[in-house]
């Protein structure tokens, strides 16, 4: 090349110009800048999915991972956030007679159900700070 502008410069990681990094997805610049909640829930859902899946365990199961998984409460959180695994594995024949891929389609199901869960609470959270924030404004005090 002679030291022009790169022919694509979705290929190249650095400008020829500058050492400035261009994003090879536009798809991870636009999560980052415009999606930060879900970004944070996306990332926040791996750990409590990993902790929900392996520590917790399946409820139903005929040797209970752990003691945990016998209390009422979490056994039905664990089976609303793995309610489309369950399901996916109930209706196909294919998956039930693998079990590593129910595994894997509850971990999956069990890693978006946490993921909404936790969207939807961020979305509350900043709900209710932008509300108090409005309601505590001095302009509102003055009136």
């Amino acid at each position: 090349m002679s030291g022009g502008p790169s022919p694509c410069p979705r290929l190249h990681r650095f400008s020829v110009h500058s050492a400035n990094f261009h994003p090879i997805s536009p798809v991870r610049s636009i999560v980052r800048r415009k999606y930060p909640r879900l970004r944070l829930a996306l990332l926040t859902a791996l750990p409590l999915e990993a902790i929900n899946f392996w520590v917790i365990g399946y409820p139903a199961s005929t040797p209970p991972v752990s003691r945990l998984s016998q209390d009422p409460a979490v056994a039905l959180q664990w089976y609303l956030l793995h309610l489309g695994g369950i399901i996916a594995a109930d209706r196909s024949h294919y998956l039930r007679q693998h079990a590593t891929l129910v595994s894997i389609v509850l971990f999956i199901a069990g890693y978006i159900g946490s993921a909404i869960v936790l969207l939807a609470v961020l979305w509350f959270a900043g709900l209710a700070r932008r509300t108090f924030r409005r309601l505590s404004s001095p302009v509102k005090q003055a009136a």
